[in-house]
Formats: structure tokens, sequence, C-alpha cells
């Protein structure tokens, strides 16, 4: 890397006068991207180069990091007491009309194509890794933050809350597995990580999951209103490709 600390802010500092301006505008997060700055270019990002990267970049510019595009092997670097730290980055997505309440009142979010399938939203969300080799296993040992975004909120809303674990506790579950993609949940991320700020605030997991559940429908009412109008698409957020069911609107 070429940036000296100084400059690492200076581009930071860049990037969060745009997005803040966007997001208090009303405007998408998204039309900031051709002008972002980054590690590795000094000249504005390609198209293509902005979508192969734009699950490292939005979040970076979301929780006032420097996005990285080349082939480091970390997704962003931040200023901490003078020093440069290396981080990876994770984005899980969801959308309100996915998510409906059980019984007992638990969130849950349909899987694949039939509303019989389901799974815990906390469960669903989550950090996914590409483990191709023992030597790209060890390169994932270092600050890992997940961001969780909820698509039916405005801009402003977004993102919903941040964790970060310290690169200890990301070996130790991701050695847990030995497939090639491995996922860290939500849930391991609250309960062995810390809060993470943005540079808007957060509305918080655990005040959005209340506020879910006092909203969504239960799983009969979910199942009559959305169970034969809804497909699978892939999430245009989410780090770890996962499948979200949205309306159709056809």
């Amino acid at each position: 890397m070429n940036l000296t600390p100084e400059q690492i802010t200076q581009r930071i500092d860049h990037n969060t006068r745009l997005a803040l301006n966007a997001i208090n505008s009303g405007q998408s997060i998204f039309c900031i991207l051709p002008f972002v700055q980054v590690v590795d270019h000094d000249e504005p990002l390609h198209g293509n180069k902005i979508i192969r990267n734009i699950n490292d970049i939005i979040p970076a510019i979301m929780l006032g990091l420097l996005p990285a595009v080349a082939r480091h092997g970390y997704d962003a670097v931040a200023v901490e007491n003078d020093k440069i730290i290396e981080y990876e980055l994770k984005i899980s997505s969801f959308n309100t009309q996915q998510v409906w309440a059980g019984s007992h009142g638990a969130l849950y979010i349909g899987l694949e194509n039939t509303p019989a399938r389901r799974g815990r939203l906390a469960s669903y969300l989550c950090g996914s890794f590409n483990i191709s080799s023992d030597d790209c296993l060890q390169s994932k040992n270092r600050r890992t933050v997940l961001l969780v975004a909820n698509e039916s909120l405005p801009p402003n809303e977004l993102f919903v809350d941040a964790y970060e674990l310290s690169g200890d506790v990301v070996m130790k579950y991701l050695n847990k597995s030995s497939k090639p993609t491995r996922n860290i949940k939500l849930g391991t991320f609250l309960n062995h990580g810390t809060p993470r700020a943005g540079i808007v605030p957060f509305i918080g997991w655990f005040q959005h999951q209340a506020d879910l559940e006092q909203i969504v429908e239960c799983y009969d009412d979910w199942k009559y209103h959305r169970g034969a109008d809804y497909l699978v698409e892939k999430l245009s957020l989410s780090d770890a490709k996962q499948q979200e069911l949205v309306l159709d609107s056809a």
C-alpha cells in the first residue's frame, strides 16, 4: 500500500461527505459510487470495477472505512492510533416482506420458492466466506465486520446495525467446517463481537427486531398474502449471495 495514514484519512473524509450528502437528500447511497475514492486507484472507478466490488465498497463507506478493490486479501482499511488497520467486510440483507412471526413470536424468513421452507431470520443473516485453500483460510484472520441491511427501509435507515469480530474469533468459527463456503451467523457477531458505529446512527439490531415483531404477519396470514405471488431472486447487496423472496410485480 502506497498511501500514508493521512492520505487514507483524507479519502475516508471525502467518501463520508459524499455519502452523507446523498443520504440527507433522500438519494440512494449507490448514486455516489462513480465518485468514491479507494485504496488502489487515484482516478474514478470504472463501472465494471464498481460492480465487482460493490459488496465491499458500500459497507466500507457506511462504516467510515476506505474500500480496497484490488486483490489484497482485505476489503478496507482505516487508521487507528496512526496505524493502518485492515478489515474483512460482510453484508447481509433482507426485506421486511419476506418475514413473518412464528407462534411464539420468533421471526422467520422464507427459503426458496415455497412457504413451507423457512429459517430463523437471525440465522439467515450471516457473513459468508469462500475458502479455497489453507492459505485462503489463514488470510481471513483479521478484524471482520458484518453489516445488516433491510432493503425495505428508506436510504437513511437502510443499514440496521454492524458488529465486529476479532480475527481470533473468526478463525475459531471458520475452523469448525471444512466446506468451501462457511458462514458465521449474525448471532455469533452479536454474542462474541462488539458494536461498530457508522457514519450515520444505526437503528440497532435488537430495536429493529422488536419493531419487526410488531408489524409482520403471522405465518398463515403471510402465506395467504404472499405465498402464491413471490419468486426467488439474488440479493443485490448480500455478500453471502443469499436468496431473497420478493413480491412478483408481474
